[in-house]
C-alpha cells in the first residue's frame, strides 16, 4: 500500500508471496475491515471467503499498577515526570517524522513535557535521528526500545497522552494497549485505525503536524476531556475479545476441513 515505506526488496516480496499464497488460500481471516477492502480491492480476492477476526489487548493493559511498580519503571527507565508516548517500530511507515515536527509546537506551549518512543530501530531508523537534529529535540526525546508488556503497561499508566500518528495499519494493537491502560489516544484517520479507535479518541490526519499538536495539546490541557476519553477508552476495548475472535477462526477451519 505504501511501497516508499518499506525496501524495495521487501515490497516486490511480500506483493509476489501474498498473490501466490491467495491464489492456493481456501479462507482469509483478517483483522480489520479495512484490510479485508484492501484485498478485495488490490487481489480481488472472493468476499465470501474472508473471515473478520480483530486483535485485542493483552489481559495485563487492564491491571492497574501499583504506585511502587511505577515508581521503579521511572527509575530504571529514567522516565520524565511529565511526557508524551508513542510506542511501534521506528520506521517511515510509523510517521515518527510528523511526530516529532508536531512535538517541536506541544513543547512550545507545555515545555515541561518531554516525549517517549518505545520500540524497536526498524528501516531507514536513522531519519529519526537526523529529524531530531534538525529541530534541536535531541534532548527532549527518549527512546527506551523494545519493552515486554510486564513493563510497557506501566509505561501506559504513566503517560499523560497516548499518539499513534501511523501512515497505515492493518490494525493497530497499541491505541488499544493505551486504553486500557487509562491513556487517552491521539490517532491517525486513515486505514484500520478509526474502527479501532473509534470515539474513544481523537482521530487526526496523520501528515498534518498541526493538527496532531493541537490535539495532544488539548488532552494534556483539558482534564475534563481527558477523563471523558480515558472513560470511553475503557468501553471501547470491550468490543475486542482474542476469545471470539479465536471462535471465529475455529468456525472457519471446521468450515474449510468440512468442504474438504
Amino acid at each position: 500500500m505504501f511501497p516508499g515505506t518499506h525496501s524495495a526488496k521487501a515490497t516486490i516480496i511480500e506483493k509476489f508471496t501474498l498473490n501466490q499464497a491467495l491464489k492456493k488460500a481456501k479462507a482469509v481471516l483478517t483483522v480489520s475491515e479495512n484490510t479485508k477492502k484492501d484485498l478485495l480491492k488490490k487481489f480481488k480476492y472472493p468476499e465470501s471467503k474472508i473471515f473478520f477476526t480483530p486483535c485485542a489487548a493483552s489481559d495485563i493493559f487492564t491491571e492497574r499498577p501499583a504506585e511502587k511498580e511505577l515508581e521503579k519503571i521511572k527509575e530504571k527507565l529514567v522516565l520524565p515526570e511529565k511526557f508524551v508516548l508513542a510506542v511501534v517500530t521506528i520506521e517511515p511507515r510509523k510517521n515518527f517524522a510528523t511526530l516529532i515536527k508536531s512535538f517541536v509546537v506541544i513543547k512550545r506551549k507545555h515545555p515541561e513535557f518531554k516525549l517517549v518512543i518505545v520500540g524497536k530501530k526498524g528501516w531507514k531508523y536513522k531519519q529519526i535521528e537526523e529529524t531530531l537534529n534538525l529541530y534541536k529535540l535531541r534532548e527532549d526525546v527518549i527512546f527506551t526500545g523494545y519493552l515486554d508488556e510486564s513493563d510497557l503497561h506501566k509505561v501506559y499508566a504513566l503517560a499523560k497522552v497516548f499518539v499513534f500518528p501511523s501512515l497505515y495499519e492493518g490494525f493497530g494493537i497499541p491505541p488499544l494497549e493505551a486504553m486500557a491502560s487509562g491513556c487517552p489516544v491521539v490517532a491517525s484517520n486513515v486505514a484500520s485505525l478509526p474502527e479501532v479507535v473509534g470515539e474513544a479518541g481523537l482521530l487526526i490526519e496523520p501528515q498534518n503536524s498541526l493538527k496532531l499538536a493541537e490535539a495532544v495539546s488539548e488532552l494534556i490541557s483539558n482534564e475534563s476531556m481527558r477523563e471523558m476519553f480515558i472513560s470511553r477508552g475503557y468501553e471501547q476495548i470491550k468490543k475486542f475479545s482474542w476469545s471470539e475472535s479465536a471462535k471465529t477462526a475455529l468456525e472457519v477451519f471446521k468450515k474449510v476441513a468440512d468442504e474438504n
